[in-house]
């Protein structure tokens, strides 16, 4: 056997021999009942994260939404003709103030004057005839039929009168409501023609201011409730609101809200800019810097607050700014709000909170 080959021999027997002395050791060990304590490593909590806080004292105050916008007419007619004819009085000029039932024009008439003489005097012949008849016949002297005939006739005389007087009548063209007239389409001597225009006629008392509002406004605001309007004289007058729209305009994204004013000197004219004061409802209202607005997952703007350790996302409404600090709505009374560290915890968090005082 070469030398080579004993070594290997030699290694394997020593290989099997330090086996078989481990495995020996590991027996006694068990059959010993030595006991052997294994340290257990010790696991430190996570900290907290260290947010500074201040207690926000909330004040009652009353905002206002202020908008501008434009006088225009509660209402607009144009006022037609009713019957055709030729003009033959225009009793009213542009700009003059009107009243309802006033007469604004007149349709010549006087051949249709002489056709009511005509068709009154034929309603009394047709009347004669119908009651000589009538007696006749109660005396059996006409028939039913003849009789009938009689009474047919006489209405149909009538109701023709009835025609007449009703184109007379229509001659007058009247003014439908209290207002102004605007402007006119017809001189004397023009031709009209049925449902042609001879005058456009504005209300001006109650007058309209007309402005637009956000999305966020407009849910504030609600029919009846006062405005205060301010034109370009520098007076304040007092107003309500009339209508608030249902449909945003497509091209701003606002609402359009009529204020009613009242106008009985014609003061104010439609067209003419004013600004509108809508005041809003006292309400609890905290001033705090902007700085530390935060917005949530769904892009909600608001503060971050502690309440018993535990960060809460409290959205608000936004109102007056001020030089030093923005006024905002929703917070509740005396809140704690996080003013440092609020922009590394997050809604449901535990933290460790430390109140600073309130410069």
């Amino acid at each position: 056997m070469n030398k080579t080959n004993q070594k290997i021999i030699n290694i394997v027997t020593n290989s099997y021999f330090i086996a078989a002395v481990i495995l020996v050791s590991l027996n006694v060990w068990m059959l010993s009942g030595v006991d052997i304590k294994v340290e257990e490593a010790t696991v430190e909590p996570a900290q907290l994260m260290l947010v500074k806080t201040q207690i926000l004292k909330s004040e009652k105050k009353q905002y206002q939404i202020t908008a501008f916008g434009k006088f225009e007419a509660s209402r607009v007619a144009h006022i037609s003709s009713e019957r055709a004819g030729k003009i033959s009085e225009f009793l009213v000029d542009e700009g003059s103030f009107v009243f309802k039932g006033q007469e604004l024009a007149s349709i010549e008439s006087d051949t249709l004057l002489k056709l009511r003489a005509y068709k009154k005097s034929q309603l009394d012949a047709i009347k004669m005839e119908m009651d000589a008849v009538k007696e006749l016949h109660l005396k059996d002297l006409q028939s039913a039929i003849s009789f009938s005939n009689a009474i047919s006739n006489y209405r149909r005389a009538e109701s023709e009168l009835d025609e007449v007087v009703d184109d007379i009548s229509k001659a007058s063209i009247l003014i439908p409501f209290d207002g102004v007239i605007n402007e006119t389409y017809v001189e004397i001597g023009d031709h009209v023609s049925i449902g042609e225009k001879v005058a456009i006629l504005a209300e001006l008392d109650p007058i309209l201011v007309s402005v637009y509002v956000t999305e966020k406004q407009v849910t504030k605001l609600w029919n009846g409730e006062s405005a205060l309007i301010s034109p370009l004289n520098g007076q304040t007058y007092p107003g309500k609101i009339r209508y608030i729209s249902s449909i945003a305009d497509p091209k701003t994204s606002t609402y359009k809200i009529s204020v009613e004013v009242e106008n009985p000197d014609g003061l104010f004219l439609s067209g003419m800019s004013s600004k509108v004061v809508f005041p809003l409802e006292f309400d609890s209202y905290v001033k705090i810097s902007p700085a530390i607005l935060s917005l949530d997952e769904v892009g909600r703007i608001g503060l971050k607050t502690v309440e018993d350790g535990i960060v809460k996302f409290v959205p608000v409404d936004l109102s007056n700014s001020e030089p030093d600090g923005i006024w905002v709505k929703g917070l509740g009374i005396t809140p704690e709000v996080i003013v440092l560290g609020q922009g590394f915890v997050k809604n449901g968090d535990k933290v460790d909170s430390q109140l600073v005082e309130v410069n």
